[in-house]
Formats: C-alpha cells, sequence, structure tokens
C-alpha cells in the first residue's frame, strides 16, 4: 500500500540500496498523511517516485503493506478492503522497476505490529490476505481476470477509451487503460479476449416494482381496446388488483415470482437494481414485500436496493378515512422498516390520485427521521409540486417527470438531486406525454433511465430499450444514455460511490455486449446484446 522508500546512504555504491525517502515528497503531494489513496488516485506520482530513486541508483525497491486503516479507505466503500491497495503498490513498484531496464527487484514488506494499536489497522487475518495479493502483485501480474481486445471501453468516468483493457484482483478493478500497459498475465490470471465488443460498467436498474403478485395483460388487451381506466379500477382492476393478488402471496412465492424477473434483468447486463413495495398497502404485506427483496438479494447475482413506497396510493379499505392510512405509515411502518433494516429510501408517490405535497412532505419527514433516504414520484400526470417537494426533502431522485415545470428543473439541479425518466411507460401507455430531459440535462440535472418494470404501466425488463427511447424519445444522446444506466443510475439509488462507473479500486461489475461500440447499443433496438456479465470479477452470466 504506501510506498515508502529509504533514501542512498552518501557515497555508497557496494552492495544493492535500500530505497526510501519518497514517504515525506508522496505525503506532500497526497496533502495529507493518507498515502494509502495515492495507489489508486496518482499512481503516477508513486511510479514516478519509484522511477527517480532508480534512477539515483537504488537496485532495490521497497513496497510497504500490511493492510491500510480502514478509517482512511472508507472513503472508497474499501473499509474492509485492503487487497487492492497492497495490489496497486506492488503493480507500480513492479512497473517501475520493469520499465527502468537492467535487473531491478522489487521487496514488499509486512509489518504493522508497532502501528496497529495507533492508527486502527486491520486484524491479522486481513493482514496476511492482503500480503498474499501484494505477493501475487510482485511477481508481476498478480490479476485475477485480464479482458482484453475490447472494441471499446465505456467507463463511464471520461471519454470511451479504445485499445484498452481491464484487470481484476480480488474482486476489483485493479487496472482500466491502455491494452500496451496492462499487466502481464500471471500464471493464474484468467485471460479473456472480447474479440471488438464493448465493456461498460454493470449496468444499474434503478426504478422498479419488481415483487408483486398476479398480472394485469387482459386489462392491457380492454385498454388497448378503448376501455377507459376508469372503468376498468371501478370494477376493481388496475391497482387494486395487484394489491389483492400480493396481499394472498406468501413470501416464498413473492420471491419465486420475482427471480425470473430478475433473471432477465441480470440478461440485460444489470448488476445493481432498486426495487420497490407498494403493492401491499398494508402494514404486514409491505414487510413482506421487503423481506422478498432482502431474500432475494442475498440469493441473486444482481444487488438488489430496497425502497419503501408504501405511500404508493390509498389503499380501497382507508379512502374514506385517508388520514389513518397516513397516521399508520408513520407511526407504525416506517418504523418497522427501519429498525429491521428492510429499505434505503422512502417513496412517495405525489399526485391529485395518490398524495398531496403536504401529506407527502409529512411522510417523508418522518421516514428521514428514521434514516431512510428520499425519493418522489413526480409530476407524471400534472405539475404538482412534486419536483420541488423533492429537492426541499433533499430526495436522492425524482421520478417520472413528464409535466415538470422549469422552477422544478432549477430546483433539482440546485438540490443536486437526480431526474429518473421512464420512457417505457408512456410508450405502454400509448401516450406521447415525454420528460424534458434535454432541458433537464442542459441544466444541470443529471439524469437516469429505468424501466419502471410494473405490472400496470410497464411490463418490461428491456433496460437497453430503454437507451433507444431515450435517444428517439427523448433527445438524448449516445453518450448520455449510456450514462443514464451506469453512472447516474447508481447516483440515483446512492450508489454512485461504489457502482456505475470503471475506476481502479471499485468493486469489478462489468457488462459485455456484442456491439462494437457504445453507439450500436441503442441504434440495434430488440436483441438482448449481452455477451458476459461479471459480479466483482466473477462471471455470472453469458450468452447462450
Amino acid at each position: 500500500m504506501t510506498t515508502r522508500f529509504t533514501e542512498p546512504k552518501a557515497g555508497s555504491r557496494t552492495g544493492p540500496a535500500l530505497v526510501s525517502g519518497g514517504f515525506g515528497e508522496l505525503s506532500a503531494r497526497a496533502g495529507s498523511s493518507c498515502l494509502e489513496e495515492l495507489n489508486i488516485t496518482d499512481p503516477k506520482a508513486v511510479i514516478d517516485v519509484h522511477r527517480r530513486h532508480l534512477d539515483e541508483g537504488a537496485e532495490i525497491l521497497r513496497t510497504n503493506t500490511g493492510g491500510a486503516s480502514p478509517e482512511r479507505l472508507d472513503r472508497y466503500r474499501m473499509h474492509d478492503e485492503a487487497f487492492i491497495v497492497s495490489y496497486m503498490a506492488a503493480e507500480h513498484a513492479s512497473k517501475a522497476a520493469r520499465s527502468h531496464g537492467g535487473a531491478r527487484r522489487v521487496m514488499g514488506v509486512a509489518r504493522v505490529e508497532a502501528l496497529a494499536p495507533l492508527i486502527g489497522f486491520l486484524p491479522l487475518d486481513r493482514v496476511e490476505a492482503a500480503s498474499r495479493t501484494m505477493a501475487s502483485g510482485l511477481v508481476g501480474g498478480g490479476a485475477d481476470l485480464l479482458l482484453l481486445d475490447a472494441g471499446e471501453v465505456f467507463t463511464a468516468a471520461g471519454p470511451p477509451l479504445r485499445d484498452a483493457a481491464v484487470a481484476v484482483t480480488a474482486g476489483r478493478l485493479s487496472y482500466v487503460g491502455p491494452q500496451a500497459d496492462a499487466p502481464a498475465p500471471g500464471p493464474e490470471t484468467v485471460v479473456c479476449s472480447l474479440g471488438g465488443r464493448l465493456l461498460t460498467p454493470g449496468l444499474v436498474e434503478c426504478h422498479t416494482h419488481l415483487v408483486f403478485g398476479g398480472d394485469r395483460a387482459a386489462e392491457y388487451a380492454e385498454r388497448a381496446a378503448g376501455t377507459p381506466y376508469r372503468d376498468i379500477a371501478r370494477r376493481g382492476g388496475g391497482i387494486a388488483a395487484t394489491v389483492r393478488a400480493t396481499r394472498a402471496a406468501d413470501l416464498d412465492t413473492l420471491v419465486a415470482l420475482a427471480r425470473p424477473r430478475l433473471d432477465r434483468f441480470l440478461a440485460q447486463g444489470v448488476t445493481t437494481l432498486e426495487a420497490k413495495s407498494g403493492y401491499g398497502l398494508d402494514h404486514d404485506t409491505e414487510l413482506r414485500i421487503l423481506r422478498a427483496v432482502a431474500a432475494l438479494n442475498a440469493s441473486h447475482p444482481i444487488d438488489l436496493v430496497g425502497t419503501f413506497l408504501g405511500a404508493h396510493v390509498v389503499p380501497p379499505e382507508h379512502r374514506a378515512a385517508r388520514e389513518v392510512y397516513i397516521d399508520a405509515l408513520i407511526r407504525h411502518t416506517l418504523p418497522a422498516v427501519a429498525e429491521q433494516g428492510l429499505a434505503e429510501f422512502c417513496d412517495v408517490f405525489v399526485e391529485d390520485t395518490a398524495f398531496s405535497v403536504d401529506e407527502a412532505a409529512r411522510i417523508l419527514e418522518a421516514a428521514r427521521g428514521l434514516g431512510l433516504r428520499a425519493k418522489v414520484h413526480a409530476d407524471q400526470l400534472d405539475e404538482g409540486g412534486g419536483a420541488a417537494l423533492a429537492a426541499q426533502q433533499q430526495a436522492v431522485s425524482a421520478d417520472h417527470l413528464e409535466h415538470i415545470s422549469e422552477p422544478g428543473i432549477a430546483a433539482l439541479a440546485a438540490a443536486g438531486t437526480v431526474a429518473v425518466l421512464l420512457p417505457g411507460a408512456s410508450l405502454f401507455l400509448g401516450q406521447d406525454a415525454r420528460p424534458p430531459a434535454r432541458q433537464l440535462i442542459d441544466a444541470g440535472v443529471p439524469v437516469a433511465l429505468s424501466t419502471d418494470l410494473n405490472p400496470g404501466t410497464c411490463m418490461t425488463e428491456h433496460l437497453q430499450l430503454m437507451l433507444t427511447l431515450g435517444m428517439s424519445r427523448l433527445g438524448m444522446t449516445a453518450h448520455e444514455v449510456l450514462e443514464a444506466v451506469t453512472c447516474h443510475a447508481a447516483q440515483a439509488i446512492g450508489r454512485g460511490d461504489r457502482a456505475g462507473r470503471l475506476l481502479v479500486g471499485r468493486p469489478a461489475d462489468l457488462a459485455v455486449f456484442d456491439v462494437p461500440d457504445h453507439q450500436h447499443l441503442p441504434y440495434h433496438f430488440g436483441p438482448v446484446h449481452t455477451w458476459r456479465v461479471y459480479k466483482a470479477g466473477v462471471e455470472v452470466w453469458r450468452a447462450a
């Protein structure tokens, strides 16, 4: 991890020189005493110091490891992972030695016993694991997986890369850059040629109603034939039908129904997904839906993020006394969700047909007081103040936004709230309402895209199709729609620091598509273009 040197002694030219002295220099560059981060954030600084000391006659480079302080690494969501830092330190030293010419050696040292009580190093077993990882780096090419020959690497952290490679060590990205500079494969490295295909971060699906019972295919046919939705709802159809079916399903049934949907998302290249409740609309069923999400998260390659949407609509049995339902949400269901750790977010549907701005504010303030972050279904059917409420509540996202106003756009931009757009819903419903994606982007609002998977208004897991709709119906560019299902979608579910971008040190969640570059993915719509999916560097899906 920290690359430390010992300056060669003046006049000493007998035997190899142990080199150091770069510790203070690197500290000055880091602006703090935390040097571990330089192996990730500024590898050139580390390599340059190694090379300088090699130029001064050093024959051995000493790189010091053993497990970085969890507190220091927490900024990268790496508080329990010293592996990748150790590997990178070793790789930087090895790279400097290899490029310098002549006989050069690199020595890795793991000695933390004296400092451990002072700065909170990892336990001994983690130190040993980190040291083993470093050792693999020292012998050259310690990567577990090396992906070569990509047609394009879309990092979502800068311009797309050509002639690039990606390496994975201990489940994290250890190299993203030119193929010519990629680490050499070691004896146990799995090397995969992508054959000119597109490599991206694992896609992020940021708005789904994944868990529900029943279906509404017959209702869809009726609506297409001209039957008004209000007539269907009047006889007990619509969302009420899904609520009845969901309430009747036990936990195992809900999990079994949702798993194939999740499998189809995986086939799309999705590695992280948000799943809402909202089809229970009573205490027990809402909790059961979120427990189904937790069960799927524990048993499926996709990482699931739970959102509580008990304020989807007021259930039929409480329409004459909606305050009773709102009070139950605030006093009973929300505390249970928070206490049991079943959700990270609380969402509210703000419309005349659902909840008013004042009602939503009460619910979201109660949720935030319990540690749940806010989300808002906003301005879908009319401009009803949902976007402004989202900004006021510091919501991580405002979703739908077909009828957002200019003041609403300005409020989202000022608050840093992500706009999650759902173009599949209006397509499914045969409507032409379109959120103003270009105005949002030009105002500086991060824009994400999602399927809005649900049984009533958008029954699809085809996230790749949303890219096409984002371009054809919303006026976004190819680069923007890819960001909308990677880095911006990750930001919309609180995962912007660990998903959605290809950056060294982050989990190696990757998708490979059988197209040459990112422009072809939305261009050729319809087929599922996914070729491989990797979760933490492990292949979890491949095309037949």
